[in-house]
């Protein structure tokens, strides 16, 4: 919308790579597009045993 009226000085494609350099840099970030709670529910439990001596079995 705001291309639209000219509001920004860039072509239409640079906007597009843009947005999508973006959002696969958090994706990254994030750690991938799996849900996080799974993931960050599977890092407190890696961390619980880690934090009762029972490192050595995972």
């Amino acid at each position: 919308m705001a291309h639209a009226y000219g509001l920004l000085p860039f072509p239409l494609a640079h906007i597009g790579w843009a947005i999508g350099k973006m959002f696969r840099d958090w994706l990254d970030y994030r750690g991938g597009d799996g849900s996080i709670e799974v993931k960050n529910a599977c890092d407190r439990i890696r961390n619980l045993f880690v934090t009762q001596e029972y490192g050595d079995r995972i």
